[in-house]
This record gives C-alpha cells, sequence and structure tokens, in this order.
C-alpha cells in the first residue's frame, strides 16, 4: 500500500479493527501498518496516526522501530497542530511498553527547541507524564539537554528544578533510586558546567530528599569542591566561570556548616590553588575581596592545624603585598590601602597566629602591623 491510499476513513477503519480484535492481533497486524503510513498522509491523517500509533504500540512488536520512526517524523512536522498532537501522546508509548522511555524522553527534551509557547507547555506536560510512568528516565533527561543547545539546557533544567520538585514525594514512591541516578549524573556535570549552570544544579541537588542524610550532604560537598577544579588541575584565574563556581561553593558550604558539614575541603582547595602568588596576584581585585572574604568565613570554623600551617606563609606573602612599608618622614602623602581586603588579611593572621605563632614574625610583617594600626 503506497501512502497516497491512505485517507481518514482508512485510519478510523483501522483503529477499529485493532480496537476490537481483542488479543488477535496477529490478524490486524495490516490496519497498524496504515497507521504508521497515515503518519505521512495530509494533516487530518497525521493527527489521528499521531494519536492511534501510540495508543496501540505495545500491542505490536515487530512494528517497533516503524512506528517510533513516524512519529518522530511527526515531532517535525510543518503543522503546529501535528506537531501538538503527537506530543500529547508520545506518552502512551511509555505506558505501553517503558522500554522505550527514555527515547520518548530524549525526543521530547529536543522539542524544547521549538518557539511557541503551546509546544513548550506541551512538551513540559508529555515530559512530566513520562516522569510519572517511569521516574528512571530523569537522568536521561538531565543527560539529554547536556548535549542540547543552550535554549534546550536553560528550559529543561527549569524543567528539572520547577516541574519535577512538585511531584518528586510522587515519583519516589514508584522507584527509590532515581533521586542516586540523578544525582550522580548532575554531580558528572558540575566540573564541565558554566557557573550559572553550576549554581542551579547545586540547587536541585540540595532539593533531593536523600541530601537531608549528613553523610550524603557531606560527600555532597566534597564533590561540588572537586567540580571546581580537580586535583591535578590548576585554578585558572583569568577564567571568570571558575572564579565565580568557587564563590558559589564558598555560599553554598557555609550555609552547610550550620547542619554540620565542615568548610574545610574548600579551604584546602583555596590554600592549595588560589593563595599561592602566581594565582591570587591574577585575580580581579573584587575576585580577591571575595577570597578574602572566604578565607575569614572559613578560618574561624575549626579548620585542621595542618591547614594553618599551610595558610600561613602563603597569608604572610599576601599581606606585605598589600600593605606598604612605612613611608619615610619626608613623605606625607599617606600610603594606598583596600581597606577591606587588608582588614579580612589582618583577622585571618590573628586567628591564625593562635596556632601558628610564626606568622607574625618577622620584621617585613611587623613594621606594617605599625602602619595599619596607626
Amino acid at each position: 500500500m503506497t501512502e497516497t491510499e491512505v485517507d481518514v476513513e482508512q485510519i478510523y477503519k483501522a483503529y477499529d479493527a485493532i480496537n476490537n480484535a481483542g488479543d488477535k492481533t496477529a490478524e490486524v497486524k495490516h490496519s497498524y501498518e496504515i497507521l504508521i503510513v497515515g503518519a505521512h498522509g495530509s494533516s487530518n491523517c497525521k493527527q489521528l496516526a499521531a494519536q492511534f500509533i501510540p495508543r496501540f504500540f505495545g500491542k505490536f512488536p515487530e512494528y517497533y522501530e516503524n512506528a517510533l520512526d513516524a512519529l518522530f517524523d511527526l515531532c517535525e512536522d510543518t503543522d503546529i497542530k501535528v506537531r501538538l498532537m503527537v506530543i500529547k501522546y508520545m506518552p502512551n508509548v511509555v505506558k505501553e511498553c517503558n522500554k522505550f522511555s527514555v527515547r520518548i524522553a530524549d525526543a521530547l527534551v529536543q522539542l524544547l527547541e521549538n518557539e511557541t509557547t503551546r509546544e513548550i507547555t506541551a512538551v513540559k506536560k508529555a515530559l512530566e507524564q513520562v516522569l510519572r510512568l517511569d521516574p528512571g528516565t530523569i537522568p536521561a533527561i538531565f543527560n539529554q539537554s547536556l548535549k542540547g543547545s543552550t535554549e534546550v539546557r536553560q528550559r529543561t533544567i527549569g524543567f528539572l528544578s520547577n516541574d519535577l520538585n512538585r511531584i518528586k514525594a510522587e515519583l519516589s514512591q514508584q522507584n527509590n533510586d532515581w533521586e542516586s541516578k540523578f544525582s550522580e549524573e548532575m554531580i558528572k556535570a558540575l566540573h564541565d558546567a558554566n557557573a550559572t549552570d553550576y549554581e542551579n544544579f547545586i540547587k536541585m541537588l540540595l532539593s533531593l530528599n536523600m541530601y537531608e542524610k549528613k553523610e550524603n550532604l557531606k560527600a555532597l560537598s566534597n564533590s561540588i569542591v572537586d567540580a571546581i577544579a580537580r586535583e591535578d588541575e590548576q585554578f585558572d584565574p583569568s577564567n571568570e566561570n571558575t572564579v565565580n563556581k568557587f564563590i558559589m561553593c564558598g555560599k553554598t558550604l557555609i550555609q552547610l556548616f550550620e547542619k554540620g558539614i565542615s568548610t574545610t575541603p574548600l579551604l584546602v582547595f583555596l590554600v592549595k590553588k588560589i593563595l599561592p602568588q602566581d594565582v591570587y596576584c591574577k585575580l580581579q581585585a573584587r575576585q580577591q575581596r571575595n577570597v578574602l572574604r572566604y578565607l575569614v568565613e572559613f578560618i574561624i570554623r575549626n579548620p585542621t592545624e595542618v591547614t594553618l600551617r599551610e595558610a600561613a606563609p602563603l597569608l604572610k606573602v599576601i599581606f606585605v603585598n598589600e600593605v606598604p612599608e612605612p613611608p619615610s618622614d619626608n613623605i606625607d602623602e599617606d600610603p594606598k590601602i583596600d581597606l577591606i581586603k587588608v582588614e579580612n588579611i589582618v583577622y585571618t593572621i590573628y586567628t591564625i597566629a593562635f596556632k601558628v605563632p610564626t606568622i607574625t614574625e618577622g620584621q617585613e610583617v611587623n613594621c606594617r602591623f605599625v602602619i595599619h594600626h596607626l
């Protein structure tokens, strides 16, 4: 049968034949073929095919691939009515046979690139239906978003941030594993994420029920620090994304400290990767202020003595560079000092000195302390 031979009446007859066949699907295979061919007919035929192919999908395993190809073709149709129809009914494929849930979810995510509000709303509604049918598709939806355009990624992340929150309790009743798998995929994506996505991913992660447990939260805090720059990577002070990720990480860990999570991992990161002069001096002044502000926040939260000893000589160098030497008697002009930076440096030195007294030793430090207090 050629495509031109299929009309609306034939599609309805094919529908009736399959609907009335019960378990005798072998006798109505030809009718399902008509539905698939209808996906390449007139606009009315396409709209009917978009409804009927998913409805009977599970009855004809031998036509799975042909049926999916037909549905995916309808997703790209030039007629918005056809696209809206297939978007609406594609979740029925998952209802009929959930082994195709990931492929259906992938196709729907790609449709988030469409421009019309009606389509985007329809896609989000369809994705929500897919999630209800198979919560295990959530990691796949997230991964598919990372492969798409900026617009697809933003819309998918928006969907996962907002729409998913409304139904996550319901999903957890069906599938207890989806949170850990979703978390695993997001943590993998943190390293290569830009600062905006990094922040969004962290918010999504912290919204998961699994992070109400302290041991999980502790592991997450280590992961978000590692995602700024891995152990074998240098911190790039010229990369604003990387710097902003550090700042976002600091803000997050300070909030988590109230839940008993240590800020030490980020303090160690700061000491090893940011305070060395070849990195610190390349930061912009405002970035240096942020770094020093977080340094104070971390130093007062019970760091290890080992970390303090590593920080002491680095901070000493920063102090000497930030605070000028005393002016000679014949110079009336006061030295220029960034008081915000110096205040944080001095407070940190003062705090460290209780355990590492050598941080205040040396003429180059003592003479500058005199100037600082004048």
